[in-house]
């Protein structure tokens, strides 16, 4: 069985700094909300699952905390 584990990173996002910038530059936010990396995360898995099951591939979401959790 194959399998495909994604987990991105986006290095201005390691800091704080970035981290507070992001929803005002990137995604022209007028206040830095946390909300918006929520949005952007249904809106991607939201993306994914679509074009998996338009193609017959299972999709699974693991739980947080890994196997054991």
């Amino acid at each position: 069985m194959n399998r495909l584990y994604l987990n991105g990173y986006v290095l201005p996002l390691q800091s704080s700094g970035g981290v507070v910038a992001f929803p005002t530059r990137a995604r022209g936010q007028p206040i830095p909300s946390p909300t918006v990396f929520g949005e952007i995360t249904t809106a991607f898995k939201t993306r994914l699952r679509a074009w998996c099951h338009a193609r017959g591939i299972p999709c699974i979401e693991f739980k947080k905390g890994g196997a054991e959790g």
